[in-house]
């Protein structure tokens, strides 16, 4: 019943995305284990295509985390990102920051608050900060345990001082088997250059801890 659940999400994302003039499809994979009691490390490979088939981006992001106490921790990754133009460009991100979780009833949230670092292949370098709140809430589909998390994650740059890029996603995620959880959304990203522009994207993720 969960596969079968699954793949009618699938479907109905799909549909929805594809459907847009700017659509595109974001995945990620990869593995987390715990270090020690208080410390999370992880590896995830990511890749984007536009209309979903077309490779422009893929990346590599170990990324750590240490738990200061129960609601409190740091966050510390680095990404190596090839972008597609005219050929494959290399990318360098460095990213820190941290984070507060906290319940209300139900209701997990969990604030991010990083700074990024980026170096690209050419041009300058540009630094951003960034904030993520999320909220989720567990919820039974047809006998089968499922999480509902609405996240928003807005971008502010320190070198032209605006707000540049909103990202809001809403991801419905499930365990397939033990250890191995499967994520499923729909995320709306709105950039700014001369103006703001919308890109409708479809998001996975599946990730194996250890």
């Amino acid at each position: 019943m969960k596969f079968r659940c699954i793949v009618v999400i699938t479907g109905i994302l799909f549909s929805f995305t594809a459907s847009a003039a700017n659509s595109e499809w974001w995945n990620d994979m990869g593995a987390s284990m715990k270090a020690t009691d208080d410390v999370t490390v992880s590896l995830k490979l990511g890749q984007k295509f536009t209309s979903f088939k077309t490779l422009y981006f893929y990346d590599f992001k170990p990324n750590g985390k240490y738990m200061v106490n129960d609601i409190f921790d740091i966050l510390a990754g680095y990404r190596l990102e090839r972008i597609k133009g005219k050929s494959w460009g290399t990318q360098n991100r460095i990213e820190g920051g941290a984070g507060l979780k906290w319940a209300l009833g139900v209701f997990k949230f969990y604030d991010a608050n990083q700074v990024e670092h980026i170096i690209p292949a050419s041009g300058s370098s540009k630094t951003n900060y960034k904030n993520k709140l999320s909220i989720t809430y567990p919820y039974e589909i047809f006998g089968q345990n499922f999480g509902l998390t609405l996240w928003d994650e807005l971008y502010f740059s320190f070198n032209s001082t605006e707000f540049n890029r909103n990202r809001l996603s809403f991801v419905v995620s499930t365990n397939i088997i033990k250890n191995l959880a499967f994520g499923l959304g729909y995320m709306l990203e709105s950039v700014k250059s001369a103006s703001w522009n919308s890109i409708h994207i479809m998001t996975s993720d599946l990730t194996y801890s250890f």
